[in-house]
């Protein structure tokens, strides 16, 4: 059986395995799913899914292992909204369905995301494959022994572009998804600036949650943790704008 090129993006491994011959035509759990927003086809471990609660109400199912229909969309608000706007889950569910607040749900996803992503990094270091701080990562991705590096979202432009530019010399994934404060319980309390997985099994799995993190930031508006820290709103470090009348003076 001829098998067809993987579309960019798409892992070769994972895109022959969708063609297998041993496939079933209509098998359940297939690798691909349809997003109710925009109706493109994407791999199913890049999608979120969702499920109706017995009220008639949508629920973000976090895992993606909760027992039922359920319908998924792409981590991105525009296709919340359009799923809510063209009450893709009543036709979905096929009973009348409550989507509720776009943003609320996909904020849900995002914190969800970001607590599981600091769990794998956690499995990482347990495991002694966590490699933390400048110096130890540039040297990992130099000798070929990182997997994937993490870049925190409010740490320096210079390292964030270096560090990045090595890693696509070196054919490395990078992400910029968690701050600095988030990853300091992996470097004694210290904020982070870098981390890189060693481990490629660890980094494939986390390469797909922070995608999906990186793209709800992205179509939210929010490059870093809310809660007591900056974003792209923050006005943390600016002088206060003062009011002046005629004569020059303050108000």
């Amino acid at each position: 059986m001829h098998c067809p090129s993987a579309p960019d993006g798409i892992c070769e491994r994972e895109f022959d395995l969708a063609f297998h011959p041993s496939k079933r035509a209509g098998r359940r759990a297939g690798s691909y799913r349809t997003c109710q927003g925009c109706r493109r086809r994407i791999l199913r471990r890049a999608s979120l899914r969702i499920i109706r609660d017995p009220e008639g109400r949508c629920r973000p199912d976090l895992f993606g292992k909760l027992p039922g229909r359920g319908m998924h969309v792409c981590p991105n608000i525009a296709c919340f909204e359009a799923a809510k706007r063209n009450q893709a889950a009543s036709r979905a569910f096929h009973k009348q369905t409550s989507f509720g607040d776009p943003r609320t749900m996909a904020a849900t996803f995002l914190d969800s995301g970001r607590r599981q992503a600091l769990a794998q990094l956690s499995v990482a270091v347990r495991s002694g494959f966590l490699i933390a701080g400048r110096t130890a990562v540039m040297d990992a991705l130099k000798a070929g022994r990182s997997a994937m590096v993490l870049l925190a979202t409010d740490g320096s432009h210079s390292l964030r572009r270096e560090v990045s530019s090595l890693a696509g010399q070196n054919k490395v994934p990078s992400f910029s998804a968690l701050d600095k404060q988030s990853l300091s319980s992996f470097h004694h309390g210290k904020p982070l600036a870098v981390v890189a997985v060693s481990h490629r099994g660890i980094a494939s799995r986390l390469s797909y949650e922070l995608k999906k993190i990186c793209e709800l930031q992205d179509s939210l508006g929010e490059f870093v943790e809310r809660e007591g820290h900056l974003t792209v709103n923050s006005v943390r470090g600016k002088m206060r704008t003062h009011h002046t009348d005629g004569s020059g003076r303050r108000s």
